[in-house]
């Protein structure tokens, strides 16, 4: 007979536990590892969104700048750790319920990772697209509020179909 994928209550509580402890853990680190966050996290999306978008970057002290016809700043307020700490800690968190092997264990950070880097360079191509798209008809004001809501258009629905992706491959050991 077919083995359900779908989590029992004992699995959700025990994932929700495990992530809101990771959580806890590990979202106070970004800040105390500011040239990890630079070179892991904020560097590859932006050299990988001015590779897509046909730019030049330079690094700049505060960050990345993609040039082009729309220069973009890509600094560490535009880093993805958390999302990453976040996307880890999910998949950590269903882990430790479902008791997988190690064998699964060691493509969680990688798997966090390479979805990590290619949201947030979907990211900041859509915002750089939004920039270009508004910056005659809003002022500049309206960018700020612009880029955070890319972010949670794009963010949010990945991590919800990771998520789902997530749980229905990882199987019980």
């Amino acid at each position: 007979m077919a083995e359900s994928i779908q989590a029992s209550g004992r699995e959700i509580r025990v994932a929700g536990l495990v992530t809101a402890l990771l959580l806890l853990i590990t979202l106070p680190l970004p800040d105390m590892m500011p040239v990890i966050n630079r070179y892991l996290f904020c560097m590859p999306p932006a050299y990988l969104a001015a590779g897509f978008l046909g730019a030049n970057c330079e690094l700049t002290g505060a960050g990345v700048r993609v040039a082009g016809l729309a220069a973009m700043h890509v600094t560490l307020a535009c880093s993805p750790i958390k999302f990453f700490l976040l996307t880890f800690a999910l998949f950590a968190g269903l882990a430790v319920a479902r008791r997988v092997s190690l064998r699964t264990w060691l493509w969680l950070v990688p798997a966090a990772y390479g979805i990590t880097l290619v949201t947030n360079t979907s990211r900041l191509i859509l915002c750089w697209y939004g920039d270009v798209l508004t910056r005659h008809y809003f002022p500049a004001q309206f960018h700020i509020k612009l880029h955070l809501l890319i972010g949670m258009f794009v963010f949010l629905p990945v991590l919800i179909v990771a998520y789902e992706f997530i749980q229905r491959r990882i199987r019980h050991a």
